[in-house]
């Protein structure tokens, strides 16, 4: 009962006190965002390729992480600050199936109003997070490429992420 019990201690500080790493073009190599398609909580098939051309956050999220509910209304703040300038928020939770039914009534809670598909295998954030820390922040340029990332959540990190997006928007 210790082991477990110490694990979630660890698991949730991970949590909380989680790293985030930001790079700007001057100290890193694009690299491709890998492709995907997944369900929306609607149940459209909705792929990244859809949004070419715009900047994108991809946000990696659960239900029944603290950290990504405190970062969620954050990111739909920013989702609607910047949408009409080619940006979009793009949440993915990562819950499993038989947790399914919690996410849309989240959404609702939160007011979100961006896209927000389904990967209940955490295959898609395996991808982009091989280490499938929550919550997880990638900005996407225009041409398809990493800008940042973005792991875990403290307060004020909105802002950080809001600078990446907003330097992507002016190139």
């Amino acid at each position: 009962m210790n082991l477990i019990k110490n694990t979630l201690l660890m698991l949730a500080a991970t949590f909380f006190f989680g790293i985030n790493a930001y790079a700007g073009e001057d100290s890193y190599t694009f690299k491709a965002a890998p492709e995907f398609s997944l369900r929306s909580t609607k149940g459209k098939k909705v792929s990244l390729s859809d949004y070419k051309g715009q900047v994108i956050l991809i946000n990696f999220w659960a239900t029944w992480c603290a950290p990504c509910i405190q970062e969620l209304p954050k990111l739909q703040k920013i989702h609607d600050d910047l949408k009409g300038e080619g940006f979009t928020v793009i949440g993915i939770n990562v819950d499993e199936a038989r947790h399914k039914s919690g996410i849309k009534p989240l959404a609702k809670k939160l007011n979100l109003k961006f896209p927000i598909l389904l990967d209940n295998t955490s295959s898609v954030m395996g991808l982009y997070n091989p280490q499938m820390t929550l919550p997880f922040s990638v900005v996407v340029n225009k041409e398809g490429n990493i800008y940042a990332y973005f792991n875990g959540y403290h307060l004020g990190m909105e802002n950080e992420i809001k600078k990446a997006a907003e330097e992507m928007l002016d190139e």
